[in-house]
């Protein structure tokens, strides 16, 4: 069985005017495929919802090239997924 490599992305997603919007999808998906059994094979992206707070956390498998996108903010980039066990949306260069 292999284990994944997991890096915990977490931040508080905020409108332009710096309030916390709740129940904001956020998701992320790799950008290029996986081979699965001589196959080539997309994830499925890995979502979540923004809790009251704004807050939000994804499991994301470390060194993967993902789209990040947070719904309704503008926020559509590709970011590789850091080497660490967690890391700060806002920070993450």
């Amino acid at each position: 069985m292999t284990t994944l490599n997991l890096c915990r992305i977490f931040g508080t997603v905020r409108d332009a005017a710096g309030r916390v919007r709740s129940n904001t999808l956020v998701s992320a998906q790799a950008v290029t495929p996986q081979v699965n059994q001589g196959a080539l094979q997309y994830n499925q992206a890995v979502t979540t919802v923004t809790d009251g707070a704004g807050y939000f956390e994804l499991f994301l498998e470390r060194l993967v090239q993902v789209n990040f996108v947070i719904e309704d903010t503008g926020v559509d980039i590709t970011k590789t997924v850091p080497d660490l066990a967690s890391q700060d949306f806002t920070t993450w260069a």
